[in-house]
């Protein structure tokens, strides 16, 4: 029986799921307890029920690429980045945990008042020196908005997550095909639409800019 289905709370593995904090096209992120170090986290499962429909080059390819976002986010140790604890494999059920951010995303906090000059420039000033840390470790993360930027309760910092469309520079799998436009089209750089798999540092920084955009107007640029 697949996680995704059945109440909560419940087991898996080494954790026991207590509630759904979401889901995109092929993710859950539930809030977890890992029981043999008594923490609280973040897991990430892929939605099986998606796997299951797909034909198998496309299965292989979907579980690569959540591979390389667990990879992508666990090589890389800053204040500001969601630390991620582990990455694994249970009853068929591709997952990584991370830390647990008690708060909101940037775009909850801005919805209905914009942020003042200051206080945007505040958050994401961090958070551009933890992208700059992502790129010199040889990742573009592609897909920077407000909603992948975490605002936490008790100190009031700035986290950035979600690497689902991360690239590894050194990576030779092709994950991303010639031609292939991904990421959130209002954040997008035009080179990320025309073609994703040959986008530099250049489209992140397009993206934090419209994040800066969208953080003082309420809206995207486009």
């Amino acid at each position: 029986d697949p996680p995704s289905s059945g109440k909560l709370p419940r087991d898996f593995g080494d954790y026991e799921l207590l509630e759904e904090l979401g889901r995109g096209g092929m993710g859950i992120v539930y809030r977890a307890k890992q029981r043999s170090v008594h923490r609280l986290v973040a897991l990430k499962i892929i939605r099986p029920d998606r796997l299951g429909s797909m034909t198998l080059a496309t299965r292989q390819k979907t579980i690569e690429r959540f591979r390389i976002e667990a990879e992508a986010a666990a090589r890389i140790n800053h204040d500001h980045l969601v630390t991620v604890y582990e990455v694994g494999c249970e009853a068929g059920c591709h997952y990584f945990s991370m830390r647990y951010v008690e708060g909101s995303s940037l775009s909850e906090v801005t919805r209905k008042h914009p942020a003042e000059n200051r206080q945007a420039a505040a958050w994401l000033e961090p958070v551009c020196r933890a992208v700059d840390a992502v790129h010199r470790n040889g990742i573009l993360h592609r897909d920077l908005k407000p909603q992948n930027i975490l605002l936490e309760r008790a100190t009031g910092r700035a986290l950035l997550a979600d690497f689902g469309l991360a690239k590894l520079a050194d990576d030779d799998t092709a994950m991303t095909q010639t031609g292939e436009a991904v990421g959130t089209p209002s954040y997008m750089s035009p080179e990320q639409f025309e073609d994703a798999s040959r986008v530099g540092v250049g489209t992140d920084i397009y993206a934090l800019g419209a994040t800066l955009y969208c953080l003082l107007s309420g809206r995207p640029p486009f």
